[in-house]
């Protein structure tokens, strides 16, 4: 059996999942299964947080904040679609910081 997690890899099978789904499924009804906090490198991550990760990192969002932080992003990434329209429109890098707070 392929024991690589790549895109390759056997793991990533449709039959897997549902396999991994079927055991879960099976500690969460048996007890067995256990949801944690846990800490890395001074992080704590805790059941119910959301983890989002680019080439630049890896943010944990705690739950509480979740609603906040997701409504923020939305409107960096609308604010900077109009940055790029008005640069792409002509006006100076530096007039759309001074307008738009964003690059």
């Amino acid at each position: 059996m392929n024991r690589n997690f790549g895109a390759e890899s056997d793991y990533a099978s449709e039959e897997n999942a549902k396999e991994l789904r079927r055991v879960i499924d099976e500690l969460q009804r048996s007890g067995r299964l256990r949801t944690l906090a846990i800490e890395i490198d001074g992080v704590r991550i805790a059941p119910g947080d959301l983890l989002f990760g680019d080439r630049e990192g890896v943010l944990v969002i705690p739950r509480e904040a979740e609603g906040d932080v997701i409504a923020k992003a939305v409107e960096k990434a609308r604010t900077e679609g109009e940055v790029e329209k008005a640069i792409k429109s002509g006006m100076g890098a530096c007039e759309a910081w001074e307008k738009f707070g964003v690059f």
